[in-house]
Parts: structure tokens; sequence; C-alpha cells
């Protein structure tokens, strides 16, 4: 007899991205351009995400957005996540200048699906203790979520 996986034993799917990684040689215009044709195929808005390899709290959000399921999947239902790099090797100056001033990382741009600026988050109001919280990540979500 073949055991049948059921279907709470499956692994949930993590967050969908456009690009995935902190990259200091990668073109965010480029990507972005990419992304938005993603973004309108698939009815979906854009969660730019801007930190560095360097960035613990970029890392710590990496795992928060994989390990917490509700989380994982409202990113996955409603946005397309790209990464952009800064780093002293690649700031990407040109491009972030489109975009209101960082302060702090990682910090997170909400665009519509083709590609009009909607909102800027700092990651701060959505830590709890040395992670985040699924009540604050959720409404930030919930909030931004593309329109049915």
């Amino acid at each position: 007899h073949e055991r049948r996986v059921a279907a709470q034993d499956a692994p949930v799917p993590g967050p969908v991205y456009s690009v995935a990684v902190y990259d200091t040689l990668r073109n965010p215009a480029e990507d972005l351009n990419e992304t938005i044709r993603q973004a309108q195929a698939d009815g979906k808005r854009i969660l730019i995400e801007v930190g560095g390899e360097w960035c613990t709290w970029c890392h710590a959000l990496d795992r928060y957005v994989h390990e917490n399921q509700a989380v994982a999947e409202a990113l996955r239902d409603g946005f397309i996540i790209m990464k952009v790099n800064y780093s002293p090797e690649n700031r990407n100056e040109a491009f972030l200048s489109d975009y209101p001033e960082i302060k702090a990382y990682p910090y997170l741009f909400v665009l519509d699906s083709d590609g009009t600026f909607l909102h800027a988050q700092r990651t701060g109001p959505l830590e709890e203790g040395r992670s985040y919280s699924e009540q604050a990540f959720l409404a930030f979500l919930e909030e931004w979520a593309p329109e049915l």
C-alpha cells in the first residue's frame, strides 16, 4: 500500500520572488521591468526589499517569511518580492533615488503591479523581540494587498 501524504503534511510553499538574493551585480531597473511583467500577469503587487548580505535583520526577515506559514501565504497570494542590494560595493543610488529616503535596513517599498509607488515601510514596526510580529506583518500585507 502506498502512503498518501495528507495536504496538511505537505510543506507550505514560500513567498514568490523575482529576485531572491541581494546581488551587488544585478541591475534593479532591469529587474523591476521583468517583475512588473510578472506582477501584471499574476495580478499581484510588488514588494521591493532593500538590504544586503551584511544585514542581520535582512536575514531574520528572510527566515521569518519562510517559516511563518500565514505570512508566507499572504505574501505568495498578493505579492512578488524583488530584493535590491544596498551595500558599500553597490548602493544602487540611481535606482533608489526614485523612492523615499531609507533610514534603516531592511526597508520595504510597495508598488502596484504597473510599478507605481504606493508605500514605504520601515520594518521596525513589524518587529517583535529578535524576529517579527505575525499580527503586525499580516496587517501590513492585508492593507497593501491587491484589490480582488
